[in-house]
This record gives C-alpha cells, sequence and structure tokens, in this order.
C-alpha cells in the first residue's frame, strides 16, 4: 500500500475529527478495508496471542532440523534402494 493511499484515507478523517484517537480509528477502519484484501492470511505469521506467538517461534526454530531430517531420510532411502 503507498503512502499517498494512506494519507487519502487520513486526511477526510482529519478535518471531521479533532481527537486524535477518533481521526486513527476512522483511518484505521478505512485503511483495513482497502489492505486487508491483499495481505491474504496473515493471520499465520502474526499470532494475537502469547501461546500463538510462542507456537510460530517453536515451529521457525524446529524447521531447519525438520528439513534437514527429511533431507537425510531421501538421501538414506536413495542409496538403499541403489545399492546391489
Amino acid at each position: 500500500m503507498r503512502s499517498s493511499n494512506g494519507r487519502r484515507a487520513c486526511a477526510p478523517a482529519a478535518t471531521r475529527w479533532t481527537y486524535p484517537l477518533s481521526v486513527f480509528a476512522r483511518y484505521e477502519a478505512k485503511h483495513r478495508t482497502l489492505v486487508d484484501p491483499r495481505q491474504g492470511n496473515v493471520a499465520l505469521m502474526v499470532p494475537a496471542t502469547r501461546t500463538g506467538i510462542a507456537a510460530r517461534n517453536l515451529a521457525t526454530r524446529l524447521w531447519p532440523a525438520a528439513a534437514t531430517a527429511g533431507r537425510l531420510r531421501n538421501l538414506l532411502t536413495s542409496t538403499a534402494t541403489a545399492s546391489p
């Protein structure tokens, strides 16, 4: 999303409300309608709870080990079937 789109979404809100929280809430609501359809399923990458964050971080730390195990398994099975 380009910043000019954000300015266009925020400008009308800023002219109608003087309280900053109201301006930002209105901007966020307008901006979200423009951004959400383009982001897809971001909820998997940005968890909302501590448990979700911990699960994401654990999966990130374990991914290299799982990938290495898969490559090793493929290597071992390919060499076992290739030997006479």
